[in-house]
């Protein structure tokens, strides 16, 4: 019909709203402001630091040593044993004890070992022979083992000609060793196949002899004084670190022990009844780094 209305069918179209993202990127957001915060204020610490204490700062996380013994001015309130002039001086602050003065004990040894793990850590020279090197606190003081691998051994086979990488390490160990005045001793170690001619002829007593001494000469090389080695001996098989497996390359071995006081002053024997001698001053100024030990406990 011409006079009817047409129908008109409205629909409503719904408008999409944006989809929640959470708060997610608030933290992500936070965290990049908070990581650019740290790192201009770290350049602006850096910038307002001298060329020379930026060294030390340096030197410090190199060599973790450092946290362990200072020199010259004290670091984090530790006290330090000095001089009527005020200079630094080793020694332990121990009133009353027996103890020798700057000779480390028991504690001082134990903060020496972690120290020591911790620089196979962090340093590329010891870290691929971490496996191959072991600390331990014992009664006679701190032992530092030097083990042979099937694949890699520390000498050559049947002979006492350190490998290049053994002398790699002996020197690197030797620094730790001039940093404390405790006298050394170095054993030699072989496991328990014999030579061809038996003990009569050549044997594993003259071969962990000689591979005592071949190491000792190499810490002499790093700076070892004669003074400090008090014994170099060759133990052949005796003493196995395997006593299950005696053919067990980890019973080639080199140990340097770091002597307790007590334990030097048992080797004089009766006849030392007070302290144990100390280097003499010719002796001391041979040390490269003589620290002044940090007294506080660890």
């Amino acid at each position: 019909m011409s006079g009817e209305r047409p129908i008109v069918i409205k629909k409503k179209v719904k408008k999409k709203g944006h989809k929640h993202h959470g708060g997610s990127w608030k933290v992500a957001y936070a965290d990049f402001v908070t990581a650019m915060m740290a790192f201009f204020l770290l350049m602006w610490l850096l910038a307002s630091v001298n060329p020379e204490d930026r060294a030390e700062i340096a030197s410090y996380f190199k060599r973790p040593l450092k946290s362990v013994f200072t020199r010259g001015e004290h670091a984090g309130g530790d006290k330090l044993i000095s001089t009527s002039d005020g200079s630094p001086s080793p020694g332990l602050l121990s009133p009353g004890s027996d103890t020798v003065a700057g000779y480390f004990d028991t504690v001082q040894l134990e903060r020496l070992r972690e120290a020591l793990e911790e620089e196979v850590k962090n340093n590329p020279l010891l870290r691929p022979f971490a496996d191959q090197l072991r600390f331990e606190l014992t009664p006679d003081g701190l032992s530092i083992l030097i083990i042979d691998q099937q694949n890699r051994p520390m000498f050559a086979s049947g002979s006492a000609v350190l490998q290049e990488y053994t002398t790699t390490i002996l020197r690197e160990i030797a620094q730790f060793l001039n940093a404390v005045p405790n006298r050394i001793t170095i054993a030699g170690h072989t496991d328990a196949l014999p030579y061809a001619g038996g003990e009569a002829g050549y044997s594993n007593w003259e071969l962990s002899a000689d591979r005592a001494n071949a190491a000792r000469r190499v810490l002499v090389a790093g700076g070892i004084q004669e003074g400090k080695i008090l014994r170099v001996e060759g133990l052949s098989s005796t003493t196995l670190l395997d006593p299950e497996n005696p053919f067990n390359p980890a019973n080639r071995r080199i140990t340097i022990l770091l002597l307790t006081p007590e334990a030097e002053r048992e080797y004089w024997g009766s006849g030392v009844t007070s302290r144990v001698p100390l280097p003499s001053a010719t002796e001391n100024a041979k040390i490269q780094a003589v620290p002044a030990i940090i007294t506080s406990s660890p």
